[in-house]
């Protein structure tokens, strides 16, 4: 058959042509027609010993060998008539299913990323930096809004490109993952594997444009704000050790992984002094700063839509 469903994806059809071993194991496929289990035959060449021929074999899927012929023949037989107009219609269906998850679940989806599992920790440090430079809760607060209206403004006014360098994102993404220099702590190799392992790549991106479509929507720009309150907490933390370090931004990432491993304390004076220097930044609308802050809350929030597992969680909570 060329065609399997992918039950990960809410039955989206895939072609056995654009389909290898990984994607295979990702996807969850099953017949689109009796929906049993079917395994992946990657294009070939077949050698007829007797006749010397050699033939060419499209990639394609199988059912199992224990699978009734005739019940196969027919799957095969309803396979072959599968047009484009029905592929269309699987995509959209399944596009919709995303839609509903997003609009019913999308918080707790996101949560199941490794970077959201301290939230309600990032979120009082913030409150308490802002609070503790600022000297008053409402003071405090009308900065803290002020940072959330300046970093969605610009992430909206930017999302047309952010979305169309989705695929070098991702990409980028995948080699900093893959690099040892960048990745050292153990815990976070076993993490960055396992979703490596649970992801198809090539709808990760797709759902990702999706994610952050959907973020950019108005009843969904409480959870962009939570997504920044927890990448400006960040900000905070990897400035302030990379201060006490004394470290070249070469070095950034790799106290930005290390953090979130919990392997290095942080010292509260420096860290006030970068609360400090993000009031005066906000207050005094200082562009270098502010573009600062802005790039790296960008780039830690589309990371956190990158590396949440997706299908994972569509099955969890579908």
């Amino acid at each position: 058959m060329q065609y399997a469903a992918s039950i990960k994806y809410g039955g989206l059809l895939v072609n056995a042509s654009e389909c290898d071993y990984e994607a295979f194991r990702n996807l969850g496929l099953t017949c689109p027609h009796c929906h049993e289990s079917v395994f992946l035959v990657q294009g070939h060449e077949r050698h007829y010993q007797k006749t010397s021929k050699v033939t060419e074999v499209a990639s394609h899927f199988c059912h199992r060998p224990d699978k009734n012929k005739d019940a196969i023949a027919l799957c095969e037989l309803r396979s072959r008539q599968i047009t484009s107009t029905e592929i269309q219609r699987r995509e959209t269906k399944s596009k919709n299913q995303r839609l509903q998850l997003f609009n019913r679940h999308l918080w707790n989806i996101l949560l199941t990323c490794y970077k959201l599992k301290d939230f309600e920790n990032k979120q009082q440090s913030l409150d308490s930096g802002f609070r503790s430079v600022c000297k008053s809760e409402s003071n405090a607060t009308v900065v803290k809004n002020a940072y959330k209206d300046f970093l969605i403004g610009h992430i909206s006014s930017y999302s047309g490109s952010i979305i169309s360098e989705a695929d070098f994102f991702f990409s980028d993404l995948m080699n900093k993952i893959s690099d040892d220099k960048l990745v050292l702590q153990e815990d976070l190799k076993a993490i960055l594997i396992l979703w490596r392992q649970q992801i198809d790549a090539k709808m990760q991106v797709e759902i990702y444009k999706e994610a952050v479509t959907c973020l950019l929507q108005k009843k969904h720009l409480p959870i962009l704000e939570k997504l920044m309150v927890a990448s400006l907490s960040n900000f905070v933390t990897i400035t302030a050790l990379s201060v006490d370090l004394n470290l070249g931004d070469s070095d950034r990432l790799q106290i930005y992984n290390s953090f979130f491993t919990g392997e290095i304390s942080l010292n509260k004076e420096t860290e006030l002094d970068v609360y400090q220097t993000l009031v005066e930044a906000i207050v005094t609308q200082d562009s270098e700063r502010l573009s600062a802050v802005y790039h790296f809350v960008r780039d830690d929030v589309l990371e956190t839509i990158a590396f949440t597992p997706w299908a994972e969680s569509f099955a969890k909570f579908s």
